[in-house]
């Protein structure tokens, strides 16, 4: 063989070495980025469950607590209404001496503002 053809096959070997050490890197770094995008994406997945599970425990706390409030304001109603029902002649006492003092509060402001 001669020396122009030893250096065109050195080169050629050169040239393949290049490439296939080329091919290696794009390959491992399509790997890492897939590995990489795998733990991303799982990563997502977890905080969505999280975050789904945190407002599906908000949600039900909050439904207790309006179910809490409901139950002590129907409970304060029948407690009224059961006092009104017992003492009518006190209620409405009250609400004429509440009347009263609105009425006289209302009238004194008109009159100091003219």
């Amino acid at each position: 063989m001669s020396q122009p053809e030893q250096t065109i096959s050195r080169a050629k070997e050169g040239f393949g070495n290049l490439v296939e050490h080329t091919r290696s890197a794009v390959n491992h770094g399509l790997d890492t980025a897939e590995s990489t995008f795998d733990r991303s994406a799982d990563q997502v997945l977890h905080r969505t469950e999280q975050l789904r599970q945190g407002a599906v425990r908000l949600t039900d706390e909050a439904r207790a607590r309006v179910d809490r409030a409901q139950r002590g304001l129907s409970g304060i109603a029948q407690e009224s209404g059961a006092y009104v029902a017992a003492n009518p002649g006190k209620v409405m006492l009250g609400a004429l001496a509440a009347g009263f003092v609105l009425g006289f509060a209302l009238r004194g402001r008109r009159t100091s503002n003219n």
